[in-house]
Order: C-alpha cells, then sequence, then structure tokens
C-alpha cells in the first residue's frame, strides 16, 4: 500500500471516531462557547492597544461568539450537502476542528515578541453600492486580498473598522499571518474531508469555491451590511435611534446582524437534521393563533405606537432589524409557549388534538423538550435585542404563559381565570409593541385599547375550549364546555363573545354610534361562527381578526 494510501486510511480511522462522539445539541454550544471564549481572551492579549478585555468592549465577545457560531454552522451546512453525511456526525467532525482558531493570537503573540497583532475586517478596494462592485471586491479580494493569488505582505494595510471597535483610523496588519494561517489549515482539512467523503473532484472544488465565499462574506461583512444598503460603514455605531437608541456600537450593531444570520443556519441545520420532524414542527405552529393573536397584537401595539409618537417614525437600516427581531420574539416565544403546552396536555390531546406531533408520534417528548428551550433562548436573545423594556414586557407575558400552561399551578384548568390571564399575557404583546417606539411609555397606551383587552378579550377566548372539550373531560379541565356540556357550553360562549363586541361603544363612547352598528355586526357573526354545525375554528378568527382591526384602527385615531 502507497504512503498516500495508507495516509487515507488512517485519515478515514480519525474521522470516523470523531464523527462518532456522541455530542448533545447543549455540549455542543458549551464546548464551541468554551473554545470562542479562550480565543476571545487571548485575542485579547495579543491585541493589548485595543482594550479588548475591558468592561467598556463586552460586546466585542458577543460580536465575536456570533462571527464565529455563523462560521463553523455554514461550515457544517457545506460539508452535509457536499457528502451528504448525516448532519450530527459532520457536526462532532466540526466541533474538534474549532481549537484551529487559537492559533492567530498564539502565533502572532510570540512572532511579535508580545506586542501582538492586530485582527481586522478587511475593508474592500471599492465601495460595495452595487452587485457589479461587490463582484468586482470579490475578484480584488480573490487576487490582491490577504487569502489572494498575488497578495503582497508588503503592502498590506488595515483601515477603516481594524479592531472592530472604534472608528479610529489604524495603520497594521489586517489579515496577520497567524489568521491566515488558520484560514489555510482549515480549508486544507475540509476539501480533504470531502475528497474522502465524496471523492470527487467537482464536490472538491464546488466546496471551495463555497468556502472562499463565505471566507469573504465574514472577512468584509461590516462593509456588506453597510455599503450594499446605501449607509457608511459608520453607521454601525449610530444603530437603531428611533427604535432602542442603545442598539449602537459596532460590537452590539453586528452582534444582531450575526444573530439574525444564525437563526436562519440554525433552522437550515434543523430542516437538514431530519426533514420529517422539522415539518411535524412546523406544521403545529398554529398560525391562525400566532398570526392574529400574536403577531396581530404586537401590529396593532406597534401602529398605535407610531401614530401617539411626538416625532415621525422614520426607522433606518438597523430600526427596521430590530422591529424584525420583535416578531422574531414573538414567533419563538409563542413556539416555546405551544411545546410547553403540548407536553402538559399530551394525555387530553391523545382524545381531541390525535393529530398533534406528541400523539402521532412525530415528535418525541426529548424533541419536544428541546425544541422548547431553544425556542426560549432565542425569543429572549432577540428582545434583549430590541431593548430591555421589551425584553421586560416578554418576560411578564412568559411568566403569565408558564403559569396557565405548567403544574403545580396549571390555571387553565379552573373555569374563566385562565382566559383573563392570557388576556393580561395577550396586552403584554400589544404593549411590547407599542413601545417599540423609543419615546412611547408603559404608562401612555389609550385606555379603551387596555379595557378591551383586558375585558371584552377573556370573554371572546372562551370559544377556544370547543374543540378540545373531549380531551379536557378527560383530563379534568374546567371549561365551561365541561361545566355545561357542549352544546349549552356552546350558547353561553356566543352570549358572552357577543357581549365582548358590544362592549365597544362604552369603552370609545366618542364613536359610540358608529361603533354600536360595527359592533352588534360582529357579535352576531361571532355567535354564528360558535353555534354553527359543524363548527369550523377559522369562523372564529375572522371575528377575532376584524375585532383587532377595529380596536387598532381606533387606537391610532385618537379615539
Amino acid at each position: 500500500m502507497s504512503i498516500l494510501r495508507r495516509f487515507e486510511a488512517r485519515c478515514v480511522v480519525l474521522i470516523e471516531r470523531l464523527e462518532s462522539v456522541r455530542v448533545g445539541l447543549w455540549g455542543w454550544l458549551f464546548s464551541f462557547s468554551a473554545i470562542v471564549v479562550l480565543r476571545n481572551f487571548f485575542e485579547g492579549l495579543s491585541q493589548r492597544a485595543l482594550n479588548i478585555l475591558d468592561a467598556d468592549n463586552a460586546m466585542f465577545f458577543a460580536h465575536a461568539w456570533g462571527f464565529y457560531f455563523v462560521a463553523f454552522v455554514g461550515i457544517i451546512l457545506i460539508l452535509r450537502f457536499m457528502t451528504g453525511e448525516d448532519i450530527r456526525r459532520v457536526s462532532a467532525f466540526v466541533l474538534f476542528l474549532t481549537p484551529i482558531i487559537l492559533l492567530p493570537p498564539a502565533l502572532d503573540f510570540f512572532a511579535t515578541s508580545g506586542a501582538g497583532g492586530v485582527m481586522a475586517y478587511v475593508q474592500p478596494a471599492t465601495s460595495l453600492d452595487s452587485w457589479s462592485n461587490v463582484l468586482r471586491a470579490f475578484s480584488d479580494f480573490s487576487f490582491w486580498g490577504p487569502f489572494g493569488l498575488f497578495f503582497a505582505p508588503a503592502g498590506e494595510v488595515a483601515d477603516g473598522l481594524v479592531n472592530r471597535m472604534n472608528p479610529h483610523t489604524l495603520k497594521g496588519v489586517g489579515m496577520n499571518f497567524g489568521i491566515r494561517i488558520e484560514v489555510m489549515l482549515l480549508f486544507i482539512i475540509l476539501i480533504w474531508y470531502v475528497h474522502l467523503k465524496a471523492r470527487s473532484a467537482g464536490r472538491v472544488l464546488v466546496t471551495l469555491a463555497a468556502l472562499y465565499a463565505g471566507l469573504f462574506v465574514l472577512s468584509a461583512f461590516p462593509y456588506l451590511i453597510t455599503e450594499t444598503l446605501g449607509m457608511s460603514v459608520y453607521a454601525l455605531f449610530t444603530g437603531a435611534q428611533a427604535v432602542n437608541p442603545a442598539f449602537r456600537g459596532v460590537n452590539t450593531v453586528l452582534f444582531g446582524c450575526f444573530f439574525a444570520l444564525a437563526v436562519l443556519l440554525m433552522l437550515l441545520w434543523s430542516w437538514a437534521h431530519d426533514r420529517r420532524k422539522f415539518s411535524a414542527a412546523w406544521k403545529n405552529v398554529r398560525f391562525g393563533r400566532l398570526l392574529i393573536g400574536n403577531f396581530g397584537m404586537l401590529t396593532a401595539g406597534l401602529l398605535v405606537g407610531i401614530s401617539a409618537s411626538p416625532v415621525p417614525f422614520a426607522p433606518n437600516v438597523f430600526d427596521k432589524l430590530l422591529i424584525v427581531f420583535a416578531y422574531a420574539s414573538v414567533f419563538f416565544g409563542w413556539i416555546w409557549a405551544v411545546t410547553r403546552n403540548d407536553l402538559a396536555d399530551e394525555r387530553g390531546d391523545r382524545v381531541s388534538e390525535s393529530r398533534r406531533p406528541l400523539p402521532t408520534g412525530a415528535l418525541s417528548r426529548d424533541d419536544m423538550r428541546e425544541m422548547s428551550r431553544v425556542a426560549f433562548v432565542l425569543s429572549f436573545v432577540a428582545a434583549l435585542l430590541v431593548g430591555f423594556r421589551f425584553f421586560l414586557l416578554r418576560l411578564v407575558w412568559a411568566s403569565l404563559a408558564y403559569l396557565y400552561s405548567e403544574p403545580p399551578f396549571r390555571l387553565k384548568r379552573l373555569p374563566l381565570i385562565p382566559n383573563f390571564v392570557l388576556a393580561g399575557a395577550y396586552l403584554m404583546t400589544l404593549v411590547a409593541g407599542y413601545m417599540l417606539i423609543a419615546g412611547n411609555s408603559v404608562f401612555d397606551p389609550p385606555a379603551g385599547m387596555v379595557l378591551m383587552v383586558l375585558v371584552a378579550l377573556p370573554l371572546l377566548m372562551e370559544f377556544k375550549n370547543i374543540k378540545d372539550y373531549e380531551g379536557d373531560r378527560v383530563d379534568g379541565i374546567a371549561t365551561i364546555p365541561v361545566l355545561f356540556g357542549l352544546e349549552r357550553g356552546k350558547r353561553i360562549i356566543a352570549v358572552l363573545g357577543a357581549l365582548a363586541f358590544l362592549l365597544l361603544p362604552f369603552a370609545y363612547p366618542a364613536r359610540a354610534a358608529q361603533l354600536f352598528a360595527g359592533g352588534a355586526a360582529l357579535a352576531l357573526w361571532y355567535v354564528y361562527a360558535v353555534i354553527a354545525r359543524p363548527y369550523r375554528e377559522w369562523r372564529v378568527f375572522v371575528a377575532l381578526a376584524a375585532g383587532v382591526i377595529v380596536v387598532a384602527w381606533l387606537g391610532m385615531s385618537g379615539a
């Protein structure tokens, strides 16, 4: 056997051992994070002039974590699609490559006798204000950049955001030799891995192209997310003044951008891991309730907040990013609440909701627990980025949702009381949307809007127990249909809902005449939707959506 064959065989054995190591999600994340923390600390020692280790630069650690997470999850996905290997095995293998990122600060520290070397993003030679210029910058990077074919170290200059933290121009080495060694070593290992797995020159070349494109994107990231949108790179320092003035500074803003990329890559990872489970989880989102009860409340609050703002609402790109994060926080918070509720309601769901993932076996209890933990973390990281006020209101929302679903309190077992608990949770979402506008206060939302949510909404919400009647009866949950029987319960629910819509004129007395007719029409539709046979929940959602729109319009008009 030739030396190359023996080397290949040993590499295959080593890869098999690394891929076979059982690493759970949290074990992977904590191990990865430990390596990144060490990298950041050593980089702080290596770049002593930049004061990375000072408290003022604490967000550098979050920014760097996001950078490396996007880089390595991106690598995992490239290897998965190029080799067809199980993504869990690929993830385990890539985890053992992460210590490579410790090389640059160590090599630079010793090579410079302790003076350290500057590590930086690469500023493209041309402005990235058009796609043709982006392609030109990529071409320059390929030929003349730090990893280019004709790179000349003597001419290397780093400028602009050289230390990823402040706008002061520094001259020095941006992509120092330590980083170049790190990247080249990583590329060699990854390409060799694909060769051993796929035995295809074409796939090796595609892998190299994908890795190189990813390297360019990460190397020039601040410029790509600003100049392509028509902004100066220094817009990173001003951040999102209209939504969260604290969301500013290069490290904070870039962490937010990397967080958005990380969420997308995680969703893609989940899809590649098990498409059937991903599909089952997606179908379990219950989009009707998400759109009307959660996104609807957030949107209503945001629109009313914009109309109430004393200054014109002029969001920049980063303000819009934070609004997207607000919806993402609500989305992942809803997934957390749904999965926790499904775990608590499994007994009843086997009777009345047999198509849900737990009764069908599409997802296991462990799958649901893992999903709830990930969704919870994503929801609250997004909320923190939006701002502390938004985070606090989402925390109150989560507390109410937990008390509603989870033992030992599990308030949903009681009649009517849980509706008021949920109404409080929806109010938190509404007020959170209102307070997305930086100048608004928690004490200022229109009183009529708050009254409708706290008083009318609990009367409307009992409809959700109609389709769960059989399961609630088995599970000992005292809903109105369980207490009075399904048909009589539906009539009671219809009366309560009609009463809720008829409260509109009293909540907004200045428009009582107009609202009486509208409220009466919605009340009649709600009664029909509840008692019609066969019962279809979407009919009730029509009335609820119309009610949310009316209340939002009244709040915006200052009624």
